[in-house]
């Protein structure tokens, strides 16, 4: 699966996706060289071939990166994306959270995509 995300209104379908996502601060990855921003996240799925839910496994990747914001009010074991908010105007993607950090891109233009991983763990 690979969403493409270029519009606000595709940018709200993958951010419905990935409501409640867990990640950790190890998940995020930060070339600043490339100007990209890759994001590995975790969904609770029921996946067909395993008998109870599962974590799968995303990857929000964003080009065109020309600053990164990201401030930790709390550390604990995981984060959980609660929605994503980007403004046009100045070029601002919120990645908001349920609690604990705040992570704001600079983008170009809104240009990324969601992609789904083969990676799926049982237990979290």
């Amino acid at each position: 699966m690979k969403v493409e995300i270029n519009t606000l209104e595709n940018s709200k379908h993958v951010s419905s996706i990935l409501h409640d996502a867990r990640f950790v601060i190890e998940g995020i990855n930060l070339d600043k060289q490339k100007q990209t921003f890759d994001l590995k996240c975790w969904q609770l799925e029921r996946i067909p071939k395993i008998d109870k839910p599962s974590w799968k496994a995303y990857h929000l990747n964003f080009t065109g990166l020309k600053d990164f914001k990201f401030e930790m009010a709390e550390k604990v074991s995981y984060y959980e994306l609660a929605t994503m908010r980007f403004s046009e105007r100045d070029g601002l993607l919120n990645l908001i959270t349920h609690y604990g950090v705040e992570i704001v891109l600079t983008l170009e233009k809104l240009s990324g995509w969601l992609v789904g991983a083969e990676e799926i763990k049982t237990d979290w």
